[in-house]
Parts: structure tokens; C-alpha cells; sequence
């Protein structure tokens, strides 16, 4: 287990973080393709937040979300499934899940079924969400402060942005909907306070 420290890490420092990870993942026979992305999201927590103390759950938990992207859809393979192939404690393994996502601002999404999909910020659907919604806040603001008559609650454009994603576009699975519809109004209540000129 590493000792407790705060970033900045040091090059060396981190590669021998990223190594462990490889090795664990390795050791346990995870799939290639979620290997690189894992150890990119290892890399990006330790840049922002303190060394985990566990980093066996810790990198069990990058696994886990790195896995349930909303792509995966359905993804029917349980949290109990997964902590038990990694032998992890379930207590340390949700305290990480929960705080990796608070501090990447990891978009979580959750089917029908309640089963979680992740979007890390460095993934093409989290900027094209985003992106469609400053674009559509812009847009609402000017209309509001040229023809405020004509100006739309939160509501419809949130619909009309989760209409596109999922219909249009279709980067999110439609099953996903309700908790991207909540997330999209979330940041429409928040930022549409914001002046013109700050968008």
C-alpha cells in the first residue's frame, strides 16, 4: 500500500503508480481495451486529488467505471459480480466509485433496472453533452433578452437536448433518458443565471 500524500506527484512517482495498476490488471485478466483507459483514469485522480489509501479497490473502482460506459448498454454484470472477482470489500470499493466521480465530475446515468453507466470527462459523448448544452444555453439567453416573450423553460429545452442526443444522435441509449434528462436541467437551472458574456 502507497503512503498517504497530496499531489503534485513526481514522474517517476506516478509511473510506478500506473505500473502496479498494468500489473493488477493484468494479473487478474482484464480485457486490453479497458486497460489504457483505466490507467488514463488513474493518471487524471492523481493529478487533482489525494493518493488513495487501498489501491487494490481503488483501481477496482477505476475498472468499474471504465467499463460501464453508457455504450455497454445493457450491461447486466453486477457491482456483488465484480467485487468478488477482484476480491475488494464492497465498503471501500462504493466509497471510491463515489469519490472518483465527484472528483472527475463523472456523468452517471442509471437504466431502468438501476444499473449505473459512466461518462468520464475525457470521452467523446461527456464533450458532445456538454457541448449541446452551453450551445443551447446560449441560445435561450439571447432569445430571452431579445424576444423574452418567446423564451422556453428549462424543461423543453432539456427535452429537446436528451431528444437529441438520444434520438438523433445516438450517443446515449434511450433506457438512460431519465437520469440524463435530470442531469441536463440540473446544469440548464444552474448556468442559465450566468450573464452573456460569461457563457
Amino acid at each position: 500500500m502507497h503512503a498517504h500524500k497530496s499531489p503534485p506527484f513526481d514522474d517517476a512517482y506516478l509511473v510506478n503508480v500506473l505500473k502496479e495498476a498494468k500489473e493488477f490488471y493484468e494479473k487478474n485478466s482484464v480485457d486490453d481495451k479497458y486497460i489504457e483507459p483505466a490507467l488514463n483514469l488513474i493518471r487524471a485522480y492523481y493529478l487533482i486529488a489525494t493518493e488513495p489509501r487501498e489501491p487494490y479497490p481503488f483501481y477496482a473502482s477505476i475498472l468499474y467505471i471504465i467499463s460501464r460506459h453508457p455504450w455497454t448498454y445493457p450491461n447486466p454484470f453486477t457491482k456483488i459480480e465484480f467485487i468478488s472477482r477482484f476480491n475488494v470489500k464492497e465498503s471501500s470499493f462504493d466509497w471510491y466509485v463515489k469519490t472518483i466521480c465527484e472528483s472527475l465530475n463523472i456523468i452517471v446515468l442509471h437504466d431502468l433496472q438501476h444499473f449505473p453507466y459512466f461518462i468520464p470527462p475525457d470521452d467523446v459523448s461527456y464533450c458532445i453533452i456538454n457541448t449541446r448544452i452551453s450551445y443551447n444555453i446560449s441560445i435561450s439567453k439571447i432569445q430571452n433578452a431579445l424576444e423574452p416573450l418567446k423564451s422556453r423553460s428549462t424543461s423543453i429545452i432539456a427535452d429537446e437536448i436528451v431528444d437529441e442526443l438520444t434520438n438523433k444522435l445516438s450517443i446515449i441509449p434511450s433506457s438512460l433518458q431519465t437520469d440524463l434528462y435530470q442531469f441536463i436541467e440540473r446544469c440548464l437551472k444552474k448556468r442559465l443565471n450566468e450573464k452573456l458574456i460569461e457563457l
